[in-house]
């Protein structure tokens, strides 16, 4: 993973060595996963990350709504 690489990384997330992928989700542009990616920042809930990997619904019906 780039994130994981210091040698390439000289980006914010240098600092954060070693991440990890909890949740991959599969969209159609690349507008749509920053779309996604803010909302779920925004709501600013571990349970509610924690339903999205759990519940693969959640998943499709966030997909839909950002694509």
């Amino acid at each position: 993973m780039f994130h994981n690489n210091k040698d390439d990384n000289t980006n914010s997330t240098k600092s954060g060595i070693l991440w990890v992928l909890f949740l991959a989700l599969q969209v159609e542009h690349r507008s749509a996963a920053r779309r996604i990616e803010t909302h779920i920042k925004k709501m600013k809930s571990n349970i509610y990350i924690q339903h999205l990997k759990q519940y693969p619904k959640n998943q499709l019906k966030l997909i839909k709504k950002h694509s």
